[in-house]
């Protein structure tokens, strides 16, 4: 038998929180063969296995597979304290890798794992010149896009809100 082969692509860290309280920290990562998007609890200082050794990283929260897309990047927002829900957006390829798209997810956690609303597409914006996404970063609600004609686009939390570029 072949052995699985898994390819770490860029990940996403991010402490879920409360309005006045840090929660835990989580890890989002993009697989492939197969492909998948995994997250799980990360390790601190403070978990511990039963003889006292620290513990692994165990990414044992499956996101979704091919159903998402061929996501080749991702970025989470947490959640604030103005009640906005925090959000995955994925950086998505079409079939022949040519073209990317970033479209978000909205999530809650229910008993400590992650459920996925339906998602939204919001980059880039109908009928723009196609084109792959280099990076994707997500501050504070916004969205900024690193794409391969060089531009950086940036997403205000009212375009997003709205599903659109600006």
């Amino acid at each position: 038998t072949e052995p699985v082969t898994t390819t770490l692509e860029p990940s996403s860290v991010r402490r879920l929180q409360e309005s006045t309280q840090w929660g835990r920290t989580y890890l989002a990562a993009i697989f492939s063969n197969p492909h998948q998007i995994l997250s799980g609890l990360s390790p601190d200082s403070q978990l511990r296995s039963a003889d006292g050794s620290e513990q692994l990283l165990k990414l044992d929260q499956d996101l979704g597979g091919q159903e998402l897309g061929l996501a080749t990047q991702l970025t989470v927002t947490d959640g604030d304290e103005t009640g906005a829900s925090p959000e995955m957006y994925l950086a998505v390829s079409d079939s022949s890798g040519t073209s990317q798209e970033i479209v978000q997810y909205k999530y809650a956690l229910i008993e400590g794992k992650a459920v996925l609303a339906s998602k939204l597409p919001l980059w880039p914006s109908m009928g723009s010149t196609s084109r792959t996404i280099s990076r994707v970063r997500g501050h504070a609600g916004k969205l900024f896009v690193a794409d391969s004609l060089g531009h950086i686009s940036y997403l205000s939390t009212q375009s997003i809100a709205a599903g659109v570029k600006t």
